[in-house]
């Protein structure tokens, strides 16, 4: 589906299979998006330690963060797989409420 559809996908997101190298995401079988809106940097490191610990704990999943944070070398260093969203382009009035609605937690 491309976003903003109304309609959410019928399937989650799966792992494809990964190379014996990749040993950080080994045995993960699903992808987890993590929505890291609106914050500061020191807000955004909590956050990503706390998806680290997650992750390091269960190792059954893949961590996407989808975020509006400009600084992509903090999500680098972490590892972190990204999603950028501008907030010049979503976070205008117009966008905001199919923006929220998309990502409602249910």
């Amino acid at each position: 589906n491309v976003w903003p559809s109304e309609t959410p996908p019928a399937k989650n997101l799966l792992t494809m299979r990964h190379s014996q190298e990749d040993v950080k995401y080994k045995g993960a079988s699903q992808i987890i998006g993590f929505l890291l809106f609106g914050l500061r940097e020191d807000q955004l490191l909590i956050a990503l330690q706390k998806i680290s610990r997650l992750h390091y704990t269960s190792g059954s999943f893949i961590p996407l963060i989808l975020t509006d944070f400009q600084d992509h070398s903090i999500l680098r260093k972490a590892g972190a797989i990204i999603e950028y969203f501008p907030t010049d382009a979503y976070a205008k009035p117009d966008q905001r409420v199919i923006f929220n609605s998309r990502f409602r937690a249910s």
